[in-house]
């Protein structure tokens, strides 16, 4: 049987996995934040933060608008118009 006593499948005919510059698999590969070139950050909503590419979290108890709030926020973005006053980026530069 290939797997262990469990029933899981295991295959060790798989492709090796060569180790990347965008790959950490020990100490020796976490790069020197010092001198690593880190691309400027694009804004989407400059004024809060929310920046294209990222993961940004909303917090608040039920019914606060959350939802209503990100939508709003995407329509804007979306359109390239302004969100509770602050400008919305819709493109990439």
């Amino acid at each position: 049987m290939n797997g262990n006593e469990h029933g899981v499948p295991l295959s060790f005919d798989s492709e090796i996995i060569t180790p990347t510059p965008s790959r950490i698999r020990s100490f020796a590969d976490i790069p020197d934040v010092i001198i690593m070139e880190i691309p400027p950050v694009d804004y989407v909503v400059p004024a809060l933060g929310i920046s294209r590419n990222s993961i940004t979290l909303w917090t608040g108890s039920d019914g606060d608008g959350k939802i209503f709030l990100a939508q709003a926020m995407t329509v804007a973005i979306a359109r390239g118009d302004e969100f509770l006053g602050m400008t919305a980026t819709r493109e990439a530069p």
